[in-house]
Parts: C-alpha cells; structure tokens; sequence
C-alpha cells in the first residue's frame, strides 16, 4: 500500500450522499446487527499488545501498565513467562532480551539484578515478575489469566534442564505463585499434554501455529492456535483460545468459529465487543446513503475530515449492490491539523464483514479529523449501491 497516496484527500466525484438520522432510516439499522454470544471471553495479548501499535504508544508488552490496562478493559490477559538466570519467573515474551548496550543477549542468561538494570535503561521500568504480577491481581479476582510458557522452548533452557526436570520446576513455580486463583497454561510443541497435565491440575492448552498439525492431538485436549484456521479442523476439540484479530472485521470472522477465549492485542476493541456482548450497544449515529456508478477515480471520498468522536466508532458497509472489481477498499484515516497521518485501517469492500473500527485514542490527544472513502487501487470500474452506518460508544 502507497502511504504516499493512499492519504490524498481528494474532492467529490460522482457520489450521492445523504445523510440520514437513524430513526429514519432502513429497518436493518435501527438495531445492532450482531450479537456476540455471552460464553466468548476476550482478553488482551501479552498484556495491550505491542507498545506503538493501535493506539499503545504507552505500554511495553507483559509490562505492568499494560496487563492492568487489560485487566481492567477486558475478561483478562494473557502473559509469555521467561526464565532468569536465578530461575525467577518473569512476563517477557522473547527468548532475546536487548541490553542497554543495543545487543540481544538470551533472557535467561541474565540474573535478576541484569535483568533490573536493562528493565531501567530499555523497558522504562515496565517489566515485572510473575510474584509481582500476582499482587495485581488481588484487584481482579475473577479475570481470566492465560500464561504462555515461552521459557520451556527457550534454547538455553532446553540445553540446561532436563525436560521433565523444567516442566516441574516452572509448573511448581507458577503453582506457588498464584496458590489463591485458578488459571490456564499454554504450552509449546516441544512439551506432551501428558506431560504437562502430570505437573498441574490447572487447563492446559496445546499451541499450534500450523493446520497440519491440528491432527496430532486428541479431540479432548485443549488447544490454542490463530485464528485464521480453517473453523471446521476445530471440531470436537474441548477447549480452544483463538489469537489474534485486532480489527473489527478479524474479531467477528473469529466470533463465527464460536471459541471459548479470544485473544487480542486492541484492547479497546475488545473494550467496544464486550459492551456488545454484555448487551451495552452502542448508539447508531447516522447513515449514508452511497451510490457509485462506474467511476474508475482511485479515492472516492464518503467522509471529509470530521472532528473526532469522543469515543469509539464503528463504520458498517451494508451492500444493496455490488458490481465492481477486485483491489477496491473501504478506508478510515485519522490526520492531524497538519494533514499528517496519524491512524488508518482498511477492509476489501468484498470482505464479509466489510466494517472499520476507529477509537478517538487513536489520536493520542492531537487535534485531529477523520475521512472515510473508497480506495479503488486497480482503478477498476467501481459500481456499489450501499448505505455507511456509524455507531458511537
């Protein structure tokens, strides 16, 4: 995608809008057209996922703010635990951890005291142990908490202990740790379910990244694995975690395969689904009426820098008719008074869900605008017939 021309923002071609209140609107819009069923938890990856990504520009994966800011915007978290060199368990992800120097040096090389000194220089003092975590969660007592146990495929582990020996070690650990509550495990393909389920009495699920590996494992096990898996190879598992949707789009198609856990890393998002799920729909601002007849522009504008809402907003494509080519795009951007951009997503007007999400905080606090238009990139002849309805949280 060219960021250079994709933000363009270019003057009304041949589009027909009106805007319309909801009230006057179709039926189909005067109530929210999606349910999510209430057995479906949705809890934040790695804590809020990534630091500089949709809208995190605050919180280190697995730091401290960000399993908080989880705990208290969605069903729970799920956490990767590391190894140091003093065999405390830490929430990090990597098996590499970067030095204040800049070079990578395996997390479990490093003694608590290192581990300190480069959560000062690099990680602005975000990083913290799973005893430290577990004092946090005296505030949540009933948050679902999923442990990636990434230290037991960590190289150094694997060459240093005994799997068995790793296995009982960490199991035990953990079970210490978090005596007072019940929690789930994920394991890695090096560690057995049998295994596994000899150290602990808690729900342990297998990790599978790739669908040829699915048969390998018995309909009884638990499993975790992405959720851009073919639904139907799920059949008959017991329980499965599905990771991770982080558009509006993702987050249903994952919905329709009907998991126990959703793992994310848009936290508010998932903020926005599970409102929805416990029955606070949000409120249908208005809608727009869009028809376009054979034009071949590559941007057709819908919305032109409107002020932000406060909140969140959904953007839902309903299709009365659809005659156009491949490579055309739905597209919500957010620019900053210089016409800088500052967020964007996308979704194929032929996609299922062909729905944008957008969050106010995305803006990180700038005075800013969004538009919404049409991305026709292969410059085919684009004939829609369709109404843009928005909901506010």
């Amino acid at each position: 995608m060219n960021s250079n021309n994709l933000f363009f923002r270019p003057p009304l071609f041949v589009l027909l809008l009106i805007l319309l209140s909801c009230s006057e609107s179709v039926d189909r819009s005067s109530e929210f057209p999606f349910s999510i069923s209430e057995n479906i938890q949705i809890i934040g990856h790695k804590g809020s996922g990534p630091i500089n990504n949709l809208g995190n520009d605050r919180y280190h994966e697995n730091g401290k703010p960000a399993v908080i800011n989880a705990l208290e915007k969605t069903d729970g978290t799920e956490i990767d635990i590391q190894m140091s060199k003093d065999s405390t368990l830490w929430l990090f992800h990597d098996h590499e951890i970067i030095n204040c120097s800049d070079d990578l040096i395996n997390f479990s090389n490093c003694s608590d005291v290192v581990l300190d000194s480069l959560n000062d220089c690099k990680f602005s003092g975000q990083l913290i142990t799973l005893s430290q975590f577990n004092s946090l969660l005296k505030k949540f007592p009933k948050k679902i908490i999923s442990l990636d146990l990434k230290v037991l495929s960590n190289p150094v582990i694997t060459k240093s202990w005994k799997k068995e020996e790793a296995v009982s070690y960490i199991f035990n650990s953990i079970d210490s740790i978090l005596s007072e509550r019940d929690y789930l495990i994920e394991i890695p393909e090096n560690i057995s379910m049998t295994l596994a389920k000899k150290h602990t009495g808690q729900d342990v699920f297998k990790v599978i990244y790739e669908e040829e590996s699915i048969s390998k494992y018995s309909t009884s096990d638990n499993i975790s694995m992405p959720f851009t898996i073919d639904s139907d190879s799920q059949d008959g598992f017991n329980k499965i975690q599905l990771w991770t949707p982080n558009t509006i789009s993702e987050i249903l198609k994952t919905i329709d395969q009907d998991p126990d856990i959703i793992q994310t890393d848009n936290i508010d998002l998932a903020e926005f689904i599970i409102n929805v799920r416990d029955h606070h729909h949000p409120v249908c601002d208005s809608v727009i009426d869009i028809n376009f007849t054979r034009s071949t522009e590559e941007y057709s504008s819908i919305i032109e820098d409107q002020p932000l809402p406060k909140g969140a907003k959904l953007f839902m494509l309903d299709i009365d008719e659809f005659k156009s080519g491949k490579e055309q795009y739905l597209v919500v951007a957010i620019n900053n008074k210089n016409g800088d951009n500052i967020y964007w997503e996308s979704n194929d007007i032929t996609d299922p869900y062909p729905h944008l999400f957008m969050h106010s905080k995305y803006a990180k606090g700038m005075e800013a605008s969004y538009s919404v238009y049409i991305w026709n990139k292969a410059l085919n002849p684009l004939n829609i017939d369709a109404k843009l309805l928005m909901y506010n949280q």
